[in-house]
């Protein structure tokens, strides 16, 4: 909001009058964005507590990853360091390993890992552009193709904490991997998830779209130029940073639904941020802005989780990741009908905010910032968030 502070100079009173209309406008600017958000529905309220966990690690294994995969409760984690897979088990019950991938050869897979995903223990898919790999639990490559994907479009495989969540998946329903690639325009960005059929060797394409406030996701919103992009087993499940709605497209009928989910905490719209900018001005609308993370299927639950960030003030003299970690980190609760039924104040600096979060057995799991005392750098610790039983 901007106040209304009175201007005292030459000519005052017609400065006086641009000065206000220009507020005025500005104003109404706010309320308008606020306006075209989708209307939020909300459920029976819900509790969610937490409850902390450590996993003894060895030390080759990292505290934080930003390219993961949750499988039956273990963690299958890209470690660029090392260009290997770290599998964790949640439980505890067996001790971390390690599954290291070749460079070259006739198994080699050439560049960092931006996609992971597993039909099995056995079969993992991993996207090192521009191919895809399918991987046993030996490292060894059993396949390697290259995916379809749009002309002048590329594909967009990342899970990046500035920028949106599109991880690879695997549909065991349809036996298909979906992905998503943008097509640039001249006005922002054309959003298209496709579906590789593993039997058929073919494709389906999904056209993504949001409302007015998504339609320049693509140019006017520095680093949060994408959607964020998650499955459950009929639906496509969709969302921006820049904003708190929520998208689904149903992958039979290709029926879209749109859906508020309206934070009481912070505001639920981004600031613009145009082209051209610097560097340092992407970072700073990072930092004084909110961003609204991928949606989470609980499908032991039947609910769904978002995390989103708050803002925070910028200065130019501190370091950008100690101002990161000061954003508040808040989680929101939705019914399959993506009714809002829970939003819950996580604080700030408690956890890992580079994506290092999932849905386990046990709860949505976030892992929490690495210790710097080095009798703790042996474990790895994090909190499971559940819903409150009677």
């Amino acid at each position: 909001m901007v106040a209304l502070v009175p201007v005292l100079c030459r000519n005052a009173g017609r400065v006086k009058c641009i000065f206000y209309v220009i507020v005025a406008a500005l104003l109404f600017s706010c309320s308008t964005r606020e306006a075209d958000l989708q209307e939020t529905v909300y459920g029976s309220p819900i509790n969610m507590v937490g409850e902390s966990d450590s996993l003894a690690i060895d030390n080759r294994t990292l505290l934080s990853y930003h390219l993961f995969t949750i499988y039956k409760d273990t963690v299958f984690a890209y470690n660029r360091a090392y260009h290997a897979i770290d599998v964790l088990d949640l439980s505890g019950k067996k001790p971390v390993s390690h599954l290291p991938l070749q460079k070259e050869g006739e198994d080699g897979i050439a560049g960092d890992l931006y996609g992971m995903c597993l039909q099995s223990r056995d079969s993992i898919w991993l996207y090192a552009p521009p191919f895809l790999y399918l991987v046993n639990a030996a490292g060894q490559v059993r396949k390697k193709v290259t995916l379809p994907f749009p002309e002048q479009g590329f594909i967009n495989v990342e899970t990046n904490f500035s920028m949106a969540s599109n991880k690879l998946f695997y549909h065991p329903l349809r036996n298909s991997i979906f992905y998503l690639c943008v097509i640039p325009t001249t006005d922002g960005a054309r959003y298209e998830v496709y579906e590789w059929e593993l039997d058929s060797q073919e494709y389906q394409v999904y056209l993504l779209e949001g409302g007015a406030l998504e339609a320049k996701a693509g140019q006017r919103f520095g680093w949060k130029q994408y959607p964020n992009v998650t499955y459950a087993d009929s639906l496509i499940v969709y969302n921006f940073p820049i904003t708190s709605n929520v998208y689904t497209m149903n992958l039979v009928t290709r029926e879209k639904k749109a859906f508020g989910g309206k934070s009481k905490f912070t505001p639920n719209v981004v600031s613009e941020l145009r082209m051209p900018y610097s560097f340092q001005d992407a970072d700073r609308h990072l930092l004084e802005n909110v961003h609204f993370f991928e949606m989470q299927y609980d499908r032991e639950n039947d609910l769904y989780y978002r995390l989103h960030l708050g803002k925070t003030s910028y200065d130019q003299s501190e370091e950008f990741g100690v101002q990161y970690k000061s954003k508040r980190l808040y989680l929101t609760v939705f019914t399959p009908a993506f009714q809002v039924i829970g939003e819950v104040d996580l604080g700030s600096g408690i956890y890992n905010y580079y994506n290092f979060w999932g849905v386990t057995g046990k709860g949505l799991f976030l892992a929490r910032n690495a210790k710097l005392n080095d009798e703790e750098e042996s474990w790895l610790y994090g909190d499971y968030w559940t819903v409150q039983k009677n």
